[in-house]
């Protein structure tokens, strides 16, 4: 079944208080037991080079739950990664959680075959303002499509496609990063973070 892999309280820290997958961190500041992401140069990486944060065996895709609880600064700045693990070639992308826009709202993708062209996507959309914090979790139970769900504050996701023709994952060297894009300064997150769990096979 599933295990606790990583659990980031941002207790003024960037520790992995699960299994000390502890992350490097560029400009964040704590308020009130949250790391706060400054929209522009802040972000918590780790290189993870032996695949540690990839969800696959290399053969077939591996159930995962990510759960988070966080707020947004602005809620109509576009394509705010809060965490991934991808590189700058789409052969290195893996998966991702982002911010997309005011229309689509929280967004998973994840790649296929390290690709970006063949994706399962699902979004949820959201109202609120810089005070908001939502609570969302991402569960994935291996089996493409019908098996990757998104609940954001107990809310069902509105909408889950499978974009071209999905594989599978592939196990690749790019950081597991949150906060902006881990290999060039775009797609900063501009908000709080409570908490980061992840949950691996």
């Amino acid at each position: 079944g599933l295990n606790l892999f990583a659990d980031y309280q941002f207790n003024n820290n960037l520790i992995d208080d699960a299994n000390g997958y502890n992350l490097t961190g560029i400009d964040i500041t704590y308020n009130n037991g949250s790391a706060v992401f400054n929209g522009t140069t802040s972000v918590a990486s780790r290189v993870d080079t032996n695949d540690l944060f990839s969800f696959t065996n290399g053969v077939r895709d591996l159930p995962f739950r990510i759960e988070t609880r966080l707020s947004l600064q602005d809620l109509n700045r576009e394509n705010q990664i809060i965490v991934s693990k991808r590189g700058a070639l789409t052969s290195l992308f893996e998966w991702q959680l982002i911010y997309a826009n005011s229309t689509n709202g929280f967004r998973f993708n994840i790649g296929s075959n390290g690709g970006t062209s063949n994706l399962l996507r699902i979004s949820k959309q959201v109202t609120g303002d810089s005070s908001t914090f939502f609570n969302i979790v991402v569960t994935y139970d291996g089996n493409g499509i019908n098996g990757l769900n998104m609940i954001v504050d107990g809310v069902d996701a509105d909408t889950k496609s499978e974009i071209g023709n999905y594989d599978k994952m592939v196990k690749t060297n790019s950081d597991f990063a949150i906060g902006k894009a881990s290999w060039v300064d775009l797609y900063q997150y501009n908000g709080k973070i409570d908490y980061l769990k992840i949950y691996k096979w």
